[in-house]
């Protein structure tokens, strides 16, 4: 029976290749959220740019509208802000993760081939052996009607 030597090492490897895994889908989905959450700020940063600019027209002057609207714009484009900083960072930290899954996934994969080398020369060493003991039986046949 084929027994791999290194198999508690390859599951360990699997492992790690797979919680890194885990890791860089979860990040992912986190800076899909934060460019979804961005894009509906600069929706609304456009919605409140556009109500000002309608309670600006030259004969209509609402001056506390406008302020309500120039503080909101200015509160959307501080959380924006601070929303393409965090993009930034998770970025620059994926981009990280992806290296280091790259390098877990190149690990496995040595170990896995290394694996099915070791299956194959397994596999070959029982062919020789089962021929081997295919020609004593056969041999000792030949043999035994010799002498009979």
């Amino acid at each position: 029976m084929f027994q791999f030597r290194y198999k508690t090492v390859l599951k360990q490897k699997r492992f790690a290749r797979d919680q890194q895994a885990a890791k860089v889908v979860a990040l992912r989905q986190q800076l899909t959220q934060l460019r979804d959450e961005f894009d509906q700020l600069d929706a609304e940063q456009h919605q409140w740019m556009e109500l000002m600019t309608q309670a600006s027209k030259p004969g209509i002057l609402r001056l506390p509208k406008l302020l309500e609207y120039r503080r909101a714009i200015s509160n959307s484009t501080a959380q924006k802000q601070v929303i393409e900083d965090e993009i930034a960072r998770l970025s620059a930290e994926l981009s990280l993760m992806e290296q280091d899954l790259m390098t877990e996934n190149q690990s496995t994969q040595a170990f896995e081939k290394l694996e099915e080398q070791h299956r194959a020369e397994y596999e070959e060493s029982e062919k020789r052996i089962q021929q081997r003991q295919l020609d004593e039986i056969a041999t000792l046949r030949d043999l035994a009607k010799r002498v009979a």
